[in-house]
């Protein structure tokens, strides 16, 4: 299976630039790159009605009243210009619900719902927090050391929010330590796909499978499981 699109190169599509055929064609195929796309373009639009971004492209625009004529480049550049805004905000201002885009989403380990951890007691509590950064649902997955992914949360749609409790508490059970992967997405995620995906990059070589870099659009923590 190829590499998903990365998210500069989804930027670059949702933003109208050009890409390599690589990406073009690899769009073409793969599902889960145009929801990502898809997703992207959605916030791309809101964003332009967003009256602080509309601010921001005013400034770019040539001022009608300078008596000079403008280099032919300088259309090019103000889109150019007008695109990069449309990516770093769509990254970056608020939306109207007040959460801030960061572009990067997160997961954590609550213990009695409130304490981050990356290590904890067998009989422990813990509940998953995640920050979508606009996504609008999550699954989580464990892999121990040998690389068996097993699902910790099904596809369940998410609040905005920087740190958003998701579904039900678990206890922490005997067995070493785990990597937990959270996928962010639509609403509802391929499971089964994105569960192929995470073990792919966990028996990846010369990375251990608590090692392995999560794959675009999942973000990941460890837990320390300590007797």
């Amino acid at each position: 299976m190829a590499e998903h699109l990365s998210p500069l190169a989804l930027d670059t599509l949702a933003a109208g630039l050009p890409v390599e055929p690589a990406a073009s064609s690899h769009l073409a195929g793969c599902a889960e790159c145009r929801v990502r796309l898809e997703a992207l373009k959605a916030e791309r639009a809101a964003l332009l009605q967003a009256p602080r971004f509309k601010a921001l492209l005013t400034q770019l625009e040539p001022k009608t009243a300078a008596p000079r004529t403008l280099p032919r480049w300088a259309p090019v550049l103000i889109a150019l210009a007008a695109a990069l805004l449309v990516v770093v905000g769509t990254r970056f201002l608020p939306r109207d619900d007040g959460t801030t885009l960061k572009g990067q989403q997160t997961v954590e380990l609550l213990k009695d719902g409130q304490t981050p951890v990356t290590q904890a007691h067998v009989g422990d509590k813990l509940t998953i927090a995640v920050g979508g950064a606009g996504q609008r649902a999550v699954a989580a997955f464990t892999v121990d050391d040998r690389g068996e992914v097993l699902e910790l949360l099904p596809s369940t749609p998410i609040a905005a929010g920087a740190q958003v409790p998701v579904g039900k508490v678990f206890e922490v059970t005997p067995g070493g330590a785990l990597a937990v992967f959270a996928c962010f997405g639509d609403h509802p995620l391929p499971m089964a796909s994105l569960r192929s995906e995470i073990f792919r990059y966990a028996m990846r070589p010369k990375k251990t499978p608590l090692d392995a870099e999560p794959p675009p659009g999942c973000a990941k923590t460890r837990l320390e499981v300590l007797p």
